[in-house]
């Protein structure tokens, strides 16, 4: 019923029509906590924030020891900058579930950064780093908070420990790229960048990679690398699942518009200069 509907007959109301028609012939519980689920995805992707976090509701009533849907829940809450009600629900469902410690973990932290708490994140980080000290997204983080608090020293030890950990891994190279970036050592920061979209060029966070090249480029004045890895960032953050945009990346993604506009001006700027000094 949901998916077989051609895809220029897809719009918002048939999708919620079809949804309420299974929820009043499904009977059994989890099915309809799956349909209230996809309900409230598409909703979430649409920022009809309300209803989402409504929907998500319903399904939590429904299955209150389905525990995933509140990771899913904290989520919505984090988008909206309901941080406060996200940490507190982090709370409530970490002492009931030892076994999500790590995503609980994981979620709290990027919310703590989000509001630049860097010194609770990095407690967090080093509580979890107790409990799963080989974790490379634990490290990850580590590394980058390191950084906001301007240990540098311990920031890039921690990048090269992630670098010995996963050698493969596309993202500790964008990580310790962020390092540098953050101290203005562009060109060390554009050597990290361009290894990580070398090793992973299609990864989740490569969008965010060519962003931070186009950054690090329009900071050394390579205006037209700086507009090629701006408009690689912006193409791969449109293609990006809606509701993980907005929780990672919606700053970076309008910054990256931002950065376009002004350097598209220099650019222009600079190629009327120099037909205007080639005239005489």
């Amino acid at each position: 019923m949901i998916y077989k509907f051609r895809y220029d007959q897809s719009n918002i109301n048939t999708f919620l029509e079809l949804i309420e028609t299974l929820l009043s012939v499904e009977p059994l519980k989890y099915n309809k906590v799956q349909y209230l689920l996809l309900k409230a995805i598409i909703l979430h992707g649409i920022q009809q924030y309300d209803m989402a976090i409504e929907t998500i509701n319903s399904t939590i009533e429904l299955l209150p020891n389905l525990y995933y849907l509140y990771l899913r829940k904290i989520l919505f809450l984090t988008v909206i900058s309901r941080d406060s009600e996200a940490l507190k629900l982090i709370e409530e469902v970490n002492l009931k579930t030892p076994h999500l410690k790590f995503n609980l973990g994981q979620l709290r932290t990027c919310i703590l950064v989000k509001q630049k708490n860097y010194e609770d994140a990095l407690k967090t980080t080093n509580d979890l780093l107790k409990i799963f000290p080989d974790r490379m997204e634990i490290i990850n983080n580590k590394a980058i908070i390191l950084a906001y608090l301007n240990r540098k020293e311990e920031a890039l030890e921690s990048a090269e420990h992630l670098i010995q950990l996963g050698p493969n891994w596309g993202n500790s190279y964008d990580s310790y790229g962020i390092i540098h970036m953050y101290f203005e050592e562009y060109e060390q920061a554009i050597e990290k960048f361009e290894e990580a979209v070398r090793i992973d060029p299609t990864s989740d966070f490569v969008f965010q990679t060519w962003l931070n090249l186009g950054f690090c480029y329009k900071k050394l004045k390579k205006y037209d690398k700086a507009l090629e890895s701006f408009e690689k960032g912006k193409l791969l953050t449109e293609r990006m699942i809606p509701n993980l945009r907005e929780f990672y990346f919606n700053e970076a993604f309008n910054e990256a518009e931002k950065n376009l506009s002004e350097i598209k001006k220099i650019i222009e700027e600079l190629k009327k200069k120099d037909h205007q000094h080639s005239e005489k």
